[in-house]
């Protein structure tokens, strides 16, 4: 009888002493028995697993008072690939346990991290980014980023400290309840209701509202300009950010903020912002909706954020911040006083809204 109770404790595992009341499928934390299935969040019999897939170099690329853009190099083949995910907290052993006071991002909150590459993206791109929103302004947070292979084996990095940055003060809205200039097309409207808390938004539908179609749909998807149905949204307005100092601009306070709802059940992988320069003499009469003027841009005088994904929303919204650092153009990066020039004239969105009925936007603000 001794040896068939010996005999069935190894079948178990090899690591449950006789007696023990066993804790497999109990929610982590564990004891030194047993480990945690970071999947399921609960205990398991150890697994001896070699991943077939890895990262380097997972490390904060930029931070924002609300968000922390991450960024790795993955390792491995796309046919041992399966997901990946971010544990997110302020507690250093919380994260590296992936219990107790975290935040976990996966596939199902940023849908990029269940791929090897980012769709409808410009070019073949893996995934090797994703942004933790969210967070509390002026607060250390670590992250440790996971990425499990086709056999379910995982790897992990060591956590990583990065600290967001402090809430802002100062702040210059593009739109805010109301337009400060002009919104193109003219199908794209301030509309009451529809915003936080009932506020005003800006509603851009696949539908024509009258004024005209302001995005194109998968029926619609304006094939004589851009068979991938690409909308570009322009939002024009004269800026005063004179009182934006250049240490604010340099270290990553300053920064964009555009929250934005788009209805579908599909995420746009890829978008892009552009600030826009205008050449000398283009006035346009602002508060007057029209087509954006493209003889008044001035040659180099864009700067560009590309590479942002969008998630899809029945409802609400998301709040995307970009510090203006991040900003570039083929002549280099953005600077303050590129930036505070008189001659920006505004903003430019640009995605493919193919399978959106609706984008909202209820706010555009430079913030610092």
């Amino acid at each position: 009888m001794k040896r068939a109770v010996a005999l069935l404790v190894a079948a178990a595992g090899g690591c449950v002493v006789a007696g023990e009341t066993s804790e497999v499928g109990k929610p982590c934390p564990c004891s030194e028995t047993y480990e945690c299935d970071q999947t399921t969040g609960t205990c398991r019999v150890p697994v001896s697993c070699s991943p077939q897939f890895s990262v380097q170099d997972f490390h904060a690329k930029w931070t924002t008072p609300e968000s922390i853009r991450w960024d790795w190099v993955p390792l491995g083949d796309a046919a041992y690939h399966s997901s990946y995910r971010v544990i997110v907290g302020r507690n250093l052993d919380d994260v590296a346990s992936g219990t107790g006071d975290v935040m976990v991002f996966d596939a199902r909150i940023n849908p990029e991290l269940g791929g090897y590459d980012i769709p409808d993206q410009s070019g073949f791109e893996l995934v090797s980014f994703t942004t933790t929103d969210g967070l509390s302004p002026a607060t250390d947070f670590y992250g440790r980023l996971e990425v499990r292979d086709s056999a379910g084996c995982t790897f992990s990095t060591e956590p990583v400290k990065a600290t967001t940055q402090p809430a802002p003060t100062h702040s210059v809205a593009i739109f805010d309840e109301e337009l400060s200039g002009y919104a193109s097309p003219c199908g794209m409207t301030p509309t009451l209701g529809c915003g936080l808390d009932g506020s005003a938004c800006l509603k851009c539908s696949a539908q024509d509202s009258g004024l005209g179609r302001c995005i194109w749909d998968v029926d619609n998807p304006n094939t004589s300009d851009n068979e991938n149905g690409w909308d570009n949204l322009y939002f024009v307005s004269q800026l005063d950010l004179a009182e934006l100092d250049a240490d604010a601009f340099a270290s990553g306070r300053a920064f964009l903020e555009l929250e934005i709802g788009v209805r579908s059940s599909t995420p746009v992988y890829y978008s892009e912002v552009d600030f826009i320069m205008r050449g000398e003499g283009c006035v346009d009469e602002l508060g007057v909706c029209a087509d954006y003027i493209d003889e008044c841009l001035v040659e180099g005088k864009w700067f560009r954020r590309g590479g942002l994904i969008i998630r899809p929303r029945a409802e609400g919204y998301d709040k995307l911040q970009i510090p203006l650092s991040q900003f570039a153009n083929d002549l280099g990066p953005m600077t303050r006083d590129r930036f505070v020039s008189p001659l920006l004239s505004g903003l430019r969105l640009g995605a493919s809204f193919l399978y959106a009925t609706e984008v909202d936007i209820d706010s555009i603000t430079v913030r610092w």
